[in-house]
């Protein structure tokens, strides 16, 4: 799910007020799309791609968040580039945390 807009993770994934670029927001995404599909694993990720900063966060901040099985926790990263760059950084990084948190389920 692409949740973009901060009403959409506010109303659709129950993400509390206030700033978006948090590892609490990551970890509720992760949360609300968990419920929502009822699945076991979920990540979320936000962040500021750039070009400039926003919530006063440097671009490049990204936070991972996950849930599994109802513990949940996130991860933050700082990557370097053009918006295209952090966004392919982004979705490798995700993709590299959802595997260690499928493995962690054998």
């Amino acid at each position: 799910m692409v949740a973009y807009a901060s009403e959409v993770k506010r109303q659709v994934l129950g993400v509390s007020e206030g700033p978006v670029v948090t590892a609490r927001c990551a970890e509720e995404m992760a949360a609300g799309v968990a419920r929502l599909l009822g699945a076991d694993v979920a990540i979320g990720t936000t962040g500021v791609g750039g070009p400039g900063p926003d919530e006063d966060q440097p671009p490049g901040t990204v936070y991972l968040g996950w849930w599994v099985r109802g513990q949940r926790g996130s991860e933050r990263h700082q990557f370097d580039g053009e918006p295209a760059d952090v966004v392919e950084k982004t979705v490798g990084t995700a993709l590299e945390l959802l595997l260690r948190k499928l493995d962690s389920l054998r």
